[in-house]
C-alpha cells in the first residue's frame, strides 16, 4: 500500500512538473528572439500633420541575418504582438522607401519591405513621403515598433496581433510630435539723414560720425571773399556733408529743393523776379558766367553696386544720371519739375538698396560776370530723403 501510494504521489508530481513545463515552453520562441540595439528614428519635421515627412529609422541587428522588416507606428503601446492604433492623422499609406530596400507593401500605420540585413550590423532604413499626426505626443503617444523576419515569405502578419514566423530581431522607439516653433520679428524701417558744415578751418572735412553722430556745424554757405565779394571770371566754392542709412529694401532717393522760384539760381534781395545768377543747368560754370551749381562727390564707405550712395541715376535702375562730380549743375525747367518744384529734384540715391552710413561731401559753386548786378544773392535749399520700403 505505502509503495502503491508513494506510486502515485511520484506520479503526480510528475504530471505537475510536466505541466509547468510545457507553460513556460510555450513562448519560447519570441521571448528569445534577439532584439534589436541602438535604435532611433529621426525625423525631417516633427510638427504636427507635417506632410512629405522623412523617417530614418536605425537599429543594429542581433546574431542572426534577415530579409525583410514590418515597421507599425502606434499611438497605444510600443510591444510587439499587442494592438497597434494609427495615430490620429498619421497616414503611411503612400510611404516611400529608400535603396537598398524594397517596399512591398504600406497601409495607415505598417510598412513592409525586403532587403539584406546583415547579422551584427547597423542597419538604416529611410522612408519617406510619411504624414504627421495631427495631435501631439501628450495627448496622443507614437511608437514605431519594428520586426524582421528570415525572409520576406515570412512576413504574413496582417495586424499587428497576428505576427509571422520566423522571426528573427524586434524594437520600439518613441517619437515625439509637437506643435511647431513659430518665430517672428519685426525690423521696424528706419532711415537716418543729416546734414553738417565742414570742420572750421578746414571745411571740406567731414564731422559727421556714424550714425549721424557728432557735434554737426549748420550747413550755411558764404560763398565769395568777405572783403571782395564775388569776383567775375573766378567760380567760389563751399562745402557741406551729408550722411544717409536706411534699411528701406528698395534704397532712398534724396531731393533737392530751392525756394529760389522762377529761377533755380541765386536771387538778389530787392529783386525777387529776376534771376541774375541762373542755375548751372547740367552745362557747368563757364569762366565769367553768371551761374550756381552743386557737385556731388564719389560714395565713400560702399563696395559694389547695392548700398552707395551716389548721383540719382547712376545705378542700372534709373540711368542718365544728371548731377556727377565732374561739372556744376542744378536741374531747373520750371515751377513743376526740377529744383523749385514741390517736391524738388532728384538728387541722390542709395542704389536701389540699404546704405549704413554712406558720406556724400557737396560742392556748391558760383560764378560772375562783369555785368551781374551789385546785391545780395541768395537762395534757401533743402535735402529731402525719402526711402522705399
Amino acid at each position: 500500500m505505502k509503495q502503491t501510494k508513494f506510486s502515485t504521489r511520484h506520479a503526480g508530481f510528475l504530471v505537475a512538473a510536466f505541466v509547468m513545463v510545457a507553460s513556460l515552453a510555450a513562448p519560447l520562441t519570441t521571448a528569445f528572439a534577439a532584439t534589436a540595439t541602438d535604435r532611433s528614428v529621426t525625423l525631417s519635421s516633427t510638427s504636427i500633420s507635417a506632410t512629405g515627412v522623412k523617417y530614418d529609422v536605425e537599429f543594429t541587428t542581433g546574431p542572426a541575418a534577415a530579409g525583410a522588416m514590418v515597421i507599425y507606428f502606434c499611438n497605444n503601446s510600443p510591444l510587439k504582438g499587442l494592438a497597434c492604433d494609427a495615430p490620429t492623422g498619421f497616414t503611411a499609406v503612400n510611404a516611400t522607401v529608400a535603396s537598398p530596400f524594397t517596399k512591398v507593401n504600406s497601409t495607415a500605420n505598417r510598412i513592409e519591405l525586403t532587403g539584406t540585413f546583415a547579422a551584427n550590423t547597423p542597419v538604416k532604413v529611410e522612408l519617406g513621403n510619411i504624414q504627421n499626426p495631427s495631435v501631439p505626443f501628450e495627448t496622443a503617444p507614437l511608437f514605431a515598433r519594428i520586426v524582421t523576419y528570415a525572409a520576406g515569405g515570412d512576413a504574413t502578419d496582417t495586424t499587428a496581433t497576428a505576427l509571422g514566423t520566423n522571426q528573427v530581431d524586434d524594437g520600439s522607439m518613441s517619437i515625439a510630435i509637437h506643435q511647431n516653433i513659430n518665430v517672428s520679428g519685426v525690423v521696424l524701417e528706419t532711415l537716418t539723414f543729416c546734414v553738417s558744415g565742414g570742420v572750421s578751418g578746414d571745411e571740406d572735412t567731414s564731422p559727421i560720425g556714424d550714425g549721424c553722430s557728432g557735434t554737426l556745424p549748420a550747413p550755411t554757405l558764404k560763398l565769395g571773399d568777405e572783403t571782395t565779394g564775388l569776383e567775375p571770371g573766378t567760380v567760389s566754392e563751399g562745402y557741406i556733408h551729408t550722411q544717409i542709412s536706411t534699411n528701406a529694401s528698395k534704397g532712398a532717393i534724396v531731393r533737392l529743393k530751392s525756394d529760389a522760384t522762377n529761377c533755380g539760381g541765386l536771387l538778389r534781395a530787392g529783386a525777387p523776379s529776376a534771376c541774375d545768377i541762373a542755375p548751372a543747368l547740367q552745362s557747368g560754370i563757364a569762366n565769367g558766367e553768371a551761374k550756381f551749381g552743386v557737385k556731388t562727390a564719389t560714395a565713400t564707405d560702399g563696395t559694389g553696386a547695392t548700398g552707395l550712395y551716389q548721383p540719382y541715376g547712376t545705378s542700372a535702375e534709373t540711368p542718365n544720371p544728371y548731377y556727377s562730380n565732374g561739372a556744376y549743375a542744378m536741374r531747373y525747367v520750371d515751377a513743376t519739375d526740377g529744383v523749385t518744384s514741390p517736391f524738388g529734384d532728384r538728387f541722390l540715391e542709395t542704389a536701389g538698396g540699404p546704405a549704413n552710413n554712406k558720406n556724400m561731401m557737396l560742392t556748391f559753386g558760383v560764378g560772375t560776370s562783369n555785368s551781374t548786378p551789385a546785391g545780395t544773392y541768395s537762395a534757401n535749399l533743402n535735402l529731402i530723403a525719402v526711402g522705399t520700403f
